[in-house]
């Protein structure tokens, strides 16, 4: 099914938020001060989501200004490179662990 719409105004930006399946994280609270066990950080390697590539078709016509990635392991949001066409945009979503939310904004 294809859908159009006008733009509603106040939204700027395309949203995907993209998880990681696998077990629960621990809470910051339970963090010990020492950080996480040798076991703990091997764990968490082998749920490290490799890069990939994405290719979205645009949600309304006009150049693409930004494709940021945000997640709780960076302090910043992380400037994605994009190249885009007629109606689609395409980028590389970088390596994460827990959950990751690209922003595009147009």
């Amino acid at each position: 099914m294809k859908m159009r719409a006008p733009r509603p105004e106040g939204l700027p930006a395309l949203c995907l938020t993209i998880l990681v399946a696998g077990s629960p994280q621990r809470g910051a609270a339970a963090e010990s001060a020492a950080g996480p066990t040798r076991r703990e950080r091997r764990a968490q390697q082998k749920r490290e989501l490799a890069p990939f590539q994405v290719t979205i078709r645009k949600q309304f016509s006009g150049p693409i200004k930004t494709v940021e990635c945000l997640s709780p392991e960076w302090d910043d949001p992380l400037p994605v490179a994009f190249r885009e066409s007629a109606d689609k945009v395409v980028f590389t979503v970088p390596a994460f662990s827990r959950y990751a939310l690209v922003v595009i904004t147009q």
